[in-house]
């Protein structure tokens, strides 16, 4: 119905921001993918470094924290595809990756060119 007001408004679904050792997180994307592809244009990616560090705020930790991320996107790409596959929905889905930062000044204020939020990623 909104679409009908305005044909270039985009659907995100939330996507997981709990990522926790029983990989939860993967249910989570993997049951909102099954039942919204076709229908979303993207699908939300939170990630606070921070959590990724936990605690150690060196340099080489700060720098290699980004595998991480790499490793969480390439797992929610995995799961479009699937979804795409199983649906047979031919819309794509983007990653919309909407939080990447220090969770706090004291990461962001050391490093600022490290913060950065809402960029996008194709699936094919």
């Amino acid at each position: 119905m909104i679409q009908l007001m305005d044909k270039n408004i985009k659907f995100i679904a939330s996507g997981a921001s709990n990522y926790t050792a029983d990989n939860g997180w993967i249910d989570w994307n993997d049951y909102a993918l099954q039942h919204m592809v076709g229908k979303i244009d993207y699908l939300s990616v939170h990630r606070y470094a921070a959590e990724v560090l936990a605690g150690d705020r060196s340099f080489s930790a700060m720098m290699s924290s980004d595998i991480d991320v790499d490793k969480k996107i390439d797992m929610v790409k995995a799961l479009i595809e699937k979804a795409m596959v199983k649906t047979g929905s031919k819309r794509p889905v983007y990653i919309s990756f909407d939080e990447y930062s220090g969770g706090g000044n004291t990461i962001s204020y050391r490093f600022p060119a490290y913060s950065f939020s809402q960029f996008e990623i194709l699936v094919k």
